[in-house]
């Protein structure tokens, strides 16, 4: 699970306002707000390019589906962009609420085909209509989907007075990717009870389920239970867990039991998934939240079961291996389901090491005017409101590298994170400053990206010396041009980089070549390293053999040599007062020179 959206009751419109609410212990139940009917305000339908009339024509649930699929991508760092075209499954649980003479805008079958068209997905795309459990069958379905290769990545979720939208991927393919993982899910099932007595179905899907995750159900620290507080079906259910929780379990230890519905309401097709998630997010934290509602145990459960319901926000009880919970749902009909999750892998990749020097903040939106507002939301959650606040490096990296960028840009240079709060500060009060740019997309047809190589010029001591410093590839480069040029000039291109001013010698032509020719091969690694990729290369002057170098035409070798008795040959020509130090007169720098001269005259 890499991604996850919700719109649950008490405000709880995102997972992080949804986790401080559990947290809290607080009711997200209250009156029937009189907008109900009327959809969700907030939709923005010229985002996806819906039209005013289809947007009124559309029921709440496919404007809230839509929104929830987009913001379940962008939380799982996948650009909906790159997907387009792509086995994309969608799996959303939703019980009938429209007559058979319904349009299309209101629909149940159209609520996951509707994402699909959308955002141009090829997966299975499937409505799952089985009363209660029906979000959490359709995640069971998504996993089979991508367990047998049907689907690339999957959106599950369910919708009704409550929503939310999963994002699955195949873990192997979510940790090569580098992807936010926040939970994984072992093993999942669904079974109808046919004519089985109460609960037994529930007690072999349990053990069926966890047998699928290679774990015994006593290796379950949390369950969360389905519990639509009906007296005669929570005791069933609570029983029913109790015994399979017992199989393997270590003898005085106790399963806590909870359930998300005593805090949201009766969620109908989405209370799997509001299970789901709350569990996730349990796993995240390594905490429980308080029960609701439960005043004192219910005289059909016996006290002795090896279940506990939290009282208070409670840590995750110690356990061998990974936190592990199951997620619990029935339907009315008799088709239960569950899932087995695992909190994530730990991530095992070097923290990010703040680099010297600016840094670029980089903000985009469909609408210009939606920008100042998501500037602010953003000013907010760096400076830890709510908190605890992430790290600018870290959101940089998102904004650039794991979101889709849309028309209206908007980028803001810093330096350090106290200059960039200024510099969002500056753009709220309406102030222009160089260190915030703004523009749009450019058209597709017109977009291209050239690199121009520079002659010589204007060679300095102790250029690049941060980029040495700090960037691995680009070090890396300079170090592979030192070894070459060191072998036919005798000199050392690192040492000359890293010597004083006083004791530079970079403005001599014999090493302003090949400097300049380092440096910006070097550069363009970096680049390349970025994501960036030219369309056109040019040089001039001594750049010439870098645009050359870079686009395949020379070796590095002959690049080096290029440059380097071209540096020479400028340096005697040149009547530097330094020419001692490079030995030749102008006839044997051409002969020198003369190897390579046929590639020399192609850069010319």
């Amino acid at each position: 699970m890499v991604g996850i959206a919700c719109r649950l009751p008490g405000g709880a419109s995102d997972p992080r306002a949804f986790w401080r609410q559990l947290a809290a212990g607080a009711s997200g139940i209250a009156g029937t707000p009189a907008s109900r009917r009327d959809g969700f305000a907030g939709f923005d339908p010229a985002f996806f390019g819906i039209d005013a009339r289809e947007a009124a024509a559309m029921a709440p649930r496919q404007r809230t589906l839509l929104e929830l699929a987009w913001e379940a991508l962008e939380d799982g760092g996948q650009r909906p962009g790159e997907l387009a075209s792509q086995r994309v499954g969608v799996f959303i649980g939703a019980s009938a609420g429209a007559s058979a003479g319904a349009s299309a805008g209101t629909m149940p079958a159209t609520l996951a085909s509707r994402i699909s068209g959308w955002f141009d997905f090829r997966g299975p795309s499937l409505v799952i209509d089985i009363s209660d459990s029906s979000s959490l069958v359709a995640v069971h379905l998504a996993c089979r989907s991508l367990a047998v290769g049907e689907s690339s990545l999957a959106l599950a979720g369910g919708v009704a007075e409550a929503a939310g939208v999963v994002v699955l991927k195949r873990l192997a393919e979510a940790l090569r990717d580098g992807d936010s993982i926040r939970a994984v899910i072992a093993g999942s099932g669904v079974m109808q009870d046919g004519r089985m007595p109460a609960g037994e179905a529930e007690i072999a899907l349990i053990r069926e389920v966890c047998r699928d995750a290679d774990i015994v159900p006593g290796a379950l620290q949390y369950v969360e239970a389905h519990a639509a507080a009906t007296p005669a079906g929570d005791p069933i259910e609570i029983r029913a867990l109790a015994t399979a929780l017992a199989d393997g379990r270590e003898p005085g230890s106790a399963c806590y039991v909870g359930s998300v519905q005593a805090s949201i309401g009766h969620a109908g097709a989405a209370a799997g998934i509001a299970g789901l998630i709350k569990t996730a997010l349990c796993l995240e934290h390594a905490q429980i939240p308080p029960q609701l509602g439960l005043e004192r145990m219910p005289p059909a459960i016996d006290p002795s079961l090896p279940i506990v319901f939290p009282t208070d926000l409670t840590d995750w009880p110690e356990h061998l291996g990974p936190a592990r919970a199951g997620v619990h749902a029935l339907g009315a009909g008799g088709t239960h389901a569950h899932v087995v999750l695992e909190q994530a892998p730990v991530d095992r990749r070097p923290a990010a090491v703040a680099r010297p020097g600016y840094n670029l903040l980089p903000i985009t939106a469909r609408d210009p005017a939606a920008l100042p507002a998501m500037v602010g939301a953003l000013a907010s959650e760096l400076a830890g409101d709510p908190g605890p606040a992430p790290s600018v490096r870290d959101v940089g990296y998102t904004l650039a590298r794991r979101r889709d960028h849309l028309e209206a840009r908007l980028a803001f240079v810093y330096a350090t994170p106290a200059d960039l709060a200024a510099q969002l500060a500056r753009y709220l009060a309406g102030e222009p400053g160089p260190q915030i740019v703004t523009g749009g997309r450019l058209d597709p047809r017109r977009r291209g990206l050239a690199w121009v190589f520079t002659g010589a010029g204007p060679a300095w001591w102790a250029m690049g010396r941060q980029l040495f410093a700090h960037e691995p590839v680009y070090r890396d480069m300079i170090e592979r041009c030192d070894r070459a040029i060191a072998g036919l000039a005798g000199w050392s291109l690192i040492d000359e980089l890293a010597a004083d001013e006083a004791d530079s010698h970079m403005s001599e032509p014999c090493l302003a070549q090949p400097a300049s020719f380092a440096l910006q091969v070097g550069l363009a690694a970096l680049w390349r390293l970025l994501g960036a990729r030219p369309d056109a290369i040019v040089g001039h002057g001594a750049g010439e053999i870098a645009a050359f170098y870079e686009a395949g035409v020379y070796g590095l070798d002959d690049a080096i040599r290029i440059a380097v008795e071209r540096g020479r040959l400028y340096h005697v020509l040149s009547g530097s007062g330094a020419m001692l130090a490079v030995g030749l007169t102008p006839a044997d720098a051409a002969a020198r020179i003369a190897p390579v001269a046929d590639r020399v005259a192609i850069a010319a």
